[in-house]
């Protein structure tokens, strides 16, 4: 298994590639959006991050500099991406759709070993609720969303 997980990323890359070259799109382990001058970012996983991005655009109109990490391969964590994504972001804010007791969340605690440093986490889905563009907003102006678990 450690083997094979040694390759996943390798695997990834060409398929990705290769995709790229039928579809004309390209995937790569993280996706940047509007992160250049970010101060604020959100790091996500899944379907979720359609929805960040339609915050963004709005919260961009209004001149707040914000912006999105997704996470597109999650084993093997892309390390190196996340940190150079993330190194000079002022805030960073991970959302996860799981909840572990005890200790951090997941996604939360890679973006955190990624940047070494502490970062915003935000529990939300849970039960397959539905996250909306209002609650999105409240979380990037550091507000506690309700349906939320900020820790």
């Amino acid at each position: 298994i450690y083997d094979a997980m040694n390759n996943v990323r390798d695997i990834f890359i060409e398929v990705a590639v290769n995709f790229g070259k039928i579809s004309g799109r390209r995937y790569d382990p993280i996706e940047k959006y509007k992160t250049d001058d970010a101060s604020t970012v959100i790091v996500a996983i899944g379907s979720t991050a359609g929805t960040i991005k339609e915050v963004i655009d709005s919260l961009r109109e209004k001149g707040k500099k914000v912006g999105l990490v997704k996470i597109r391969l999650f084993r093997p964590f892309p390390l190196e991406e996340v940190k150079e994504a993330l190194g000079d972001v002022e805030n960073v804010i991970v959302m996860d759709k799981n909840m572990t007791f005890g200790t951090q969340q997941v996604l939360a605690g890679e973006v955190e070993h990624a940047i070494g440093r502490k970062i915003r986490s935000i529990v939300y889905g849970l039960g397959g609720r539905d996250v909306y563009e209002d609650q999105i907003e409240e979380v990037f102006n550091g507000k506690n969303t309700s349906g939320f678990i900020m820790q």
